[in-house]
């Protein structure tokens, strides 16, 4: 009789040391569901994203590249894998998935994808959990409207011309003629004209015109014209159409 009651009694103990394990497993992952991260987007009182950035320069008819993000905050309150998406709007949108390893407020880079089709402000929206927020893309230039110039980054700008060559003598109080040159990079985002010149320093300056016809990083020869007056250095800024870069030559 004694040996039956103890036996029953390890049983209905085992029995309730199992159910406890299997209640404590399920509470510990019922906040995870799938592996999936969990938490907030922080927002002003007008729904936009807190502190969200957008990055790149926007043209009608350009496809987005890797200089094309926007940078918004997370505020992760449970770690997890995450896949976010905006809407699809004006021709592009913006997207990017990973695992978030930590809580608390983090920033993630939303990719840019597309092609701008109208030169408008364009509002994204996305959500995360059971939040939603918004962010503004503004200023897309229009590249279809009027004569059609070429968009254009300079190698280096804002700072020194990347890979700047400096050709020919500059000597004081001689004319420059075609062996006094520059070469530099430029990156055509847009084909169409484009106009390349530096400020006048000294009696003299560089100046270029032409046409791209494909996109992509190029070579141009830029001329120089005028008349040195001055020995010494004398520090240009080479002028395009989306920013400045800087190079120096020597007047003898």
């Amino acid at each position: 009789m004694k040996k039956s009651f103890f036996l029953l009694f390890c049983i209905i103990v085992s029995g309730i040391l199992i159910i406890s394990c299997s209640k404590e497993y399920s509470l510990e992952n019922i906040s995870n569901v799938n592996n999936q991260a969990l938490g907030v987007l922080p927002v002003d009182s007008l729904g936009l994203c807190s502190k969200a950035y957008v990055n790149g320069t926007y043209y009608v008819g350009a496809a987005l590249d890797n200089s094309n993000y926007a940078l918004v905050s997370v505020n992760v309150a449970s770690v997890g894998k995450y896949n976010i998406m905006t809407n699809v709007i004006n021709g592009f949108y913006y997207k990017d998935s990973g695992y978030f390893n930590q809580l608390g407020l983090q920033q993630i880079e939303l990719k840019g994808y597309g092609t701008p089709i109208i030169p408008d402000t364009t509002q994204f929206t996305f959500s995360f959990g059971t939040t939603v927020c918004s962010f503004n893309v503004n200023n897309i230039i229009d590249t279809t409207l009027g004569p059609k110039n070429a968009y254009f980054k300079l190698l280096g700008s804002p700072s020194g011309c990347t890979n700047i060559q400096v050709s020919g003598k500059y000597k004081s109080n001689i004319a420059l003629d075609t062996s006094n040159y520059i070469v530099a990079q430029v990156n055509a985002i847009t084909t169409g004209a484009y106009n390349i010149s530096t400020n006048i320093i000294n009696g003299y300056s560089f100046l270029s015109t032409g046409y791209f016809t494909q996109k992509g990083v190029q070579t141009l020869k830029i001329y120089a014209t005028g008349t040195p007056q001055k020995t010494g250095y004398n520090n240009f800024s080479l002028i395009g159409s989306t920013g400045n870069c800087s190079f120096s030559t020597v007047v003898q």
